[in-house]
């Protein structure tokens, strides 16, 4: 994944996907490595929590929102 991060528009991988891929579980190390990789554009998701967006030059993270699952 890490390889194909430089050639992608958007990279939307979730917050347990990248914590395993970078090793670390810093969002901002992660959110920094995401764009050093190559990714202009970085759609963290962070399950419940909601998502973090950042362009490398500000971030902004987005509140989850509560829903009722249907199975």
């Amino acid at each position: 994944m890490r390889a194909t991060l430089a050639f992608a528009d958007w990279a939307l991988p979730s917050l347990d996907d990248a914590k395993l891929l970078f090793e670390c579980d810093d969002t901002d190390a992660i959110l920094d490595a995401c764009h050093a990789a190559g990714a202009p554009l970085v759609v963290l998701r962070c399950g419940a929590d909601g998502c973090v967006v950042s362009d490398g030059r500000r971030r902004e993270r987005i509140a989850g929102h509560r829903v009722h699952a249907i199975d």
